[in-house]
């Protein structure tokens, strides 16, 4: 497999030049179903390709969405079932591409860094479970968006289960600046604004993250620095927005 995996990986980066994420996607999932571990570049890879397919349907289905609540009008009503057709395709999308890496997540990456009693693994990878975790968490979070009634509230409950185990592998092991843990923060404190519709939790999620790592950026290393800048930055602009909500 080795010299199959280099091509791989090759291929992989390759699409992530040219833009041609499906086949990122495609080049990622053969490597991670040979059952190799991956390292964090290639986690990456694996994270931005599937990132970036979901992305274009997501927007797409909010913007319909939105679009769908303003057609009031007698002469748009004859387009809503039309309307309504497509966005049920770009749902089926959505939840497609998001079952898709949430079971090479459930099957074949987080299986070795856990065991069933959450312990770590007899050689964990840290970094690895909480990175995974993450994934697991914003791809449920995915799924809640376009879910409705009791299955919407499920979905946001096992996303933010996730971000919460994620958090607890993480703590004592990277430092809370790391940015795959500031990320998580981020990440849960929108599940709550988006989600949950708790502009409270969020900012409070959002205040409490910022302040505790506030002080410590300028202890990473410098190659660590702009990720979590970046993170931060974001924070700080969600807890003025969501400031003037409470």
């Amino acid at each position: 497999m080795d010299d199959r995996r280099e091509d791989l990986i090759e291929i992989a980066k390759l699409a992530e030049i040219a833009e041609r994420h499906n086949d990122l996607v495609d080049a990622m999932k053969k490597i991670v179903k040979s059952g190799c571990s991956l390292s964090t570049k290639e986690r990456n890879l694996l994270a931005v390709g599937y990132k970036n397919i979901v992305a274009s349907p997501r927007y797409a289905f909010r913007l319909l969405s939105e679009i769908s609540l303003k057609l009031n009008d007698d002469d748009f009503k004859n387009k809503m079932s039309t309307l309504q057709a497509y966005i049920s395709e770009l749902r089926q999308e959505i939840k497609n591409k998001c079952d898709d890496i949430l079971q090479l997540l459930d099957v074949y990456l987080i299986p070795k860094h856990e065991n069933n009693d959450l312990e770590y693994a007899a050689t964990p990878n840290i970094e690895a479970i909480v990175f995974y975790l993450k994934m697991k968490g914003d791809y449920h979070r995915y799924l809640a968006e376009i879910a409705t009634g009791e299955e919407r509230r499920d979905l946001a409950m096992t996303a933010s289960n996730n971000y919460d185990k994620a958090l607890s592998y993480g703590n004592g092991h990277l430092p809370p600046v790391h940015h795959i843990i500031l990320g998580i923060i981020l990440n849960q404190s929108v599940l709550k604004y988006d989600i949950f519709h708790s502009p409270q939790a969020a900012y409070e999620i959002a205040l409490n993250g910022f302040k505790s790592v506030y002080s410590l950026i300028d202890s990473l290393p410098a190659s660590d620095c702009e990720d979590s800048r970046l993170i931060m930055e974001m924070l700080r602009e969600n807890i003025a927005n969501w400031e003037d909500e409470i």
